[in-house]
């Protein structure tokens, strides 16, 4: 009997040391997936961080090209890394119209999770859009300066010469399917170079608006508002005929309008005003219906006296009226 007892004993000390153990299993295999979930996480942060750096930083490429984020990042308890690939090439900064595949790393203590994402440009345009001047045969520069932050493009060539005794001088980088050449003392100060895949596509002139015509409204030219539009009839007042300068202008109080060869800022004319017996009397010209009441308008004023007296305050008076009674 007492040896049954002990044997008995022994059977539920075993028992109970089974159950602790598969507990402590139970509880590691827990903590163990919580740590591979918060993992994942981290790899999630690095996603939206590398999505982050793409939005805000137009040269993302070179510290991407540069393994700048591929090395561990804190984050929480954890880490993350990114790493940028160009499936297309292998070199990320040659075209920003390359195709990205981006690959975020979590870690936190032993679990480590990877997420891989893929981002292809859905609509690069036309090739020639790429340049900020493209010809389907050439450009051609005489006697000028050219300066551009993007390509000059040419399906044939690119020439740089001299015109009216000066040199060109181009700064930019220059492409051409046949040849950049410059002559004259002209120079390109930039790169210069016939590769490439050529010729650049360029819009078929016969269905290059179609798309614009079965999806755009139409407007009236006649609706569209006109606020950079000059208001007055022969606002310069400089003609010459048929537009003299007195043309839609007509004296105000005692003074005579007329022609002045003489002073003028350009053109062959402008207008004077002689005669005058008070501040006020000047030309004037009728605005209605080309002013609106509670809206600003801009006024530019070219004015000189006849004494030369290079001091004086030109008033701008506007009057309305109500059934001809002026206000």
């Amino acid at each position: 009997m007492y040896i049954l007892v002990l044997f008995g004993s022994l059977l539920v000390s075993m028992l109970g040391m089974g159950a602790i153990l598969a507990t402590r299993l139970e509880v590691g295999a827990t903590e163990d997936s919580g740590t591979v979930e918060e993992a994942t996480l981290y790899a999630r942060a690095g996603l939206e961080m590398a999505m982050y750096r793409i939005d805000h930083d137009p040269s993302w490429r070179t510290p991407a090209a540069a393994g700048t984020w591929d090395v561990p990042t804190a984050v929480g308890r954890g880490t993350y890394r990114i790493a940028f690939t160009d499936p297309s090439d292998g070199d990320l900064v040659d075209s920003p119209y390359d195709p990205i595949e981006i690959t975020a790393t979590g870690t936190l203590e032993n679990a480590t999770q990877r997420l891989h994402m893929r981002l292809d440009v859905a609509k690069p345009g036309l090739d020639c859009l790429r340049s900020s001047v493209h010809a389907e045969g050439d450009v051609v520069f005489e006697g000028v300066t050219a300066t551009t932050d993007h390509w000059i493009t040419a399906n044939n060539e690119v020439e740089a010469s001299s015109g009216a005794g000066f040199a060109s001088h181009v700064h930019a980088e220059v492409a051409a399917q046949s040849a950049v050449v410059a002559s004259g003392g002209s120079q390109f100060h930039g790169t210069t170079t016939t590769d490439g895949d050529w010729p650049l596509a360029m819009p078929d002139p016969a269905t290059v608006m179609d798309y614009y015509l079965a999806n755009g409204t139409a407007i009236d030219v006649n609706d569209l508002p006109t606020w950079d539009a000059n208001l007055l009839d022969n606002p310069g007042m400089e003609g010459p005929p048929p537009d003299p300068p007195t043309q839609h202008w007509f004296p105000v109080g005692a003074c005579t309008l007329s022609a002045d060869g003489v002073k003028k800022d350009e053109g062959s004319y402008s207008l004077i005003a002689t005669g005058r017996a008070n501040t006020g009397d000047g030309p004037a010209q009728d605005v209605t219906g080309k002013v609106m009441s509670g809206l600003a308008y801009g006024v530019t004023v070219r004015a000189a006296t006849v004494g030369g007296n290079d001091k004086g305050r030109i008033t701008l008076t506007v009057t309305s009226s109500i059934d001809g009674v002026l206000s």
